[in-house]
């Protein structure tokens, strides 16, 4: 596959989308593709809803059977999975993961580079940090600080990053 700034190719194409689930991976890629002046448009599933006020960032991806609800903002390069649900007044930082059948609360920050594992549940008005993982499964009860990866039913830190 030729080089992101081979003539060619940048010549060729004013749309891109990156399809790569690692969150560190997918958000060099999505800097590296505006710095060349690509649009990085959003793309939502016909079976997804997302409410009239909610803000979808560009390079995010809701998959089928997806719920934004009102006044929920998801920041660039989102991955929203199959059959998840993120409630009101939500924030998701660049390039979150959220696995599917996750449900996320309520007034919920989830900052950049965070993984919500499969099946987790993630309660109203807490907040998880920057470059998290959530394991498969998970409730989230309470606030979970940034570099961790935290699992359980409640969740717990169970290692650092």
């Amino acid at each position: 596959m030729p080089h992101l700034t081979t003539p060619s190719i940048m010549n060729c194409y004013k749309y891109a989308f990156v399809a790569i689930g690692d969150n560190s991976i997918r958000s060099n890629l999505l800097l590296s593709l505006k710095a060349h002046n690509y649009s990085l448009p959003a793309l939502i599933h016909p079976t997804s809803f997302v409410c009239d006020t909610a803000l979808i960032g560009s390079g995010s991806i809701l998959m089928p059977n997806t719920v934004v609800h009102s006044y929920s903002t998801l920041s660039e390069g989102c991955i929203i999975n199959t059959g998840s649900s993120i409630d009101h007044h939500c924030s998701l930082g660049n390039c979150v993961h959220i696995a599917p059948g996750v449900n996320v609360a309520g007034n919920v920050a989830i900052v950049d580079l965070t993984m919500v594992g499969i099946g987790s549940s993630v309660i109203n008005n807490v907040s998880i940090g920057s470059n998290t993982i959530i394991g498969a499964g998970s409730i989230v009860l309470s606030s979970v600080p940034s570099n961790t990866i935290a699992y359980g039913c409640s969740a717990k830190v169970q290692s650092r990053r």
